[in-house]
């Protein structure tokens, strides 16, 4: 072979191997793209399938939708929506050590306002929530929601899902269906939003104290000053 045609044959090597370095990263990026793509949507079948029992499942001692003494010196309202996602993150890295430390301590009356207002499925689980209390494990299922959540809206929230929180609780199954079916907490659920949006709730979570809607971020230092009054 001659040296220019060595040369050629060379190049043309060359050429080859940038036209297959290229082709291999379009793969790549296309493969990074589509996981992408397909990973959230995997993720939420996962966390479809699969339930999360918290650690506080059936802690809380109350047959309502409150936690620890009426006559306690404070009382806190939380107004929470079952699809609101910052509502989740309080029910799972907060709630438990808000209730340890001032509930049941006897410092502070702590009541759950259920207020629905992202969508069919919150009000949907806020009626399951009623169901669950009709059977006196409000707290339970208040977990199992939170603790299992997908996303607001996703179709997540349906009756088998819910039913399978309430067989994790243990529930009756067949009474909690009846229930879920009937509807009949639909107008107690327009109450509980008429009175959110009364006490002046503009988003969830949120917190009364008196006449006072406050964020969690004031409401610890709200409590300590009542508290040393």
């Amino acid at each position: 072979m001659g040296k220019r045609q060595e040369i050629k044959a060379r190049q043309k090597r060359s050429q080859y191997i940038k036209q297959g370095l290229t082709i291999f990263a379009i793969v790549l990026v296309a493969v990074f793209f589509v996981g992408v793509l397909i990973y959230p949507s995997l993720k939420n079948t996962a966390a479809t399938n699969e339930l999360v029992i918290p650690e506080t499942i059936n802690s809380y001692k109350s047959s309502d939708m409150a936690i620890g003494d009426p006559n306690a010196p404070i009382t806190v309202e939380l107004f929470s929506d079952f699809q609101c996602p910052a509502c989740g993150n309080f029910a799972q890295t907060k709630e438990e050590n808000f209730i340890n430390t001032y509930v049941s301590t006897g410092q502070v009356y702590f009541i759950f306002r259920p207020y629905s207002f992202v969508g069919d499925e919150s009000v949907w689980a806020t009626e399951a929530a009623y169901c669950a209390l009709n059977q006196g494990n409000f707290w339970g299922f208040h977990d199992m929601i939170y603790y299992n959540m997908v996303g607001e809206n996703t179709g997540a929230v349906d009756e088998a899902r819910l039913t399978r929180y309430a067989k994790a609780i243990g529930l009756d199954t067949t009474e909690f269906t009846t229930c879920l079916a009937s509807d009949s907490y639909l107008a107690q659920i327009q109450s509980d939003n008429d009175y959110a949006k009364e006490s002046g709730v503009t988003g969830t979570p949120s917190f009364k104290v008196g006449d006072q809607i406050v964020a969690y971020s004031e409401l610890l230092d709200i409590i300590d000053a009542k508290l040393s009054e």
